[in-house]
């Protein structure tokens, strides 16, 4: 997961890196392990939303970004929502992929559910030791 999303490794990418060390590791297995747990992080997800709309404050960035494989031409335009809220040590950090047809509003990206299909990436919300940067 970090390989992919952190690290911007795209899962072709790793299976022949897995490959060259010996291990079959198909991306489609990897794709799947991938789809699996994001509904296991779901939950996770949905307070992550709560706790977004309950901050108070919340800054927002929209991004237009292409998408080379979806149900649109690759010339279509679909948008990134970045929303941030919560003071440095627990911030919340939700980013949500948007087809155009759905681009409404800042508002809108609030209201709407936030599920995995939707959310590309996410910083959970972190609590520091005191004393620590």
């Amino acid at each position: 997961m970090s390989a992919k999303y952190v690290d911007a490794l795209p899962l072709h990418r790793q299976e022949a890196i897995f490959e060259r060390h010996g291990v079959s590791l198909p991306r489609a297995t990897q794709a799947a392990w991938i789809i699996a747990l994001t509904e296991r992080v779901q939950p996770l997800i949905n307070l992550m939303q709560e706790r977004l709309l309950e901050s108070g404050y919340i800054r927002m960035d929209e991004t237009p970004v292409q998408v080379l494989k979806s149900e649109k031409a690759a010339t279509s335009e679909h948008y990134m929502w970045v929303r941030m809220a919560g003071p440095a040590r627990e911030r919340i950090l939700l980013l949500t992929m948007m087809p155009v047809a759905v681009r409404r509003s800042p508002y809108a990206s609030l209201r709407e559910p936030t599920d995995t299909s939707r959310v590309t990436a996410m910083a959970p919300t972190m609590r520091w030791p005191s004393g620590t940067n």
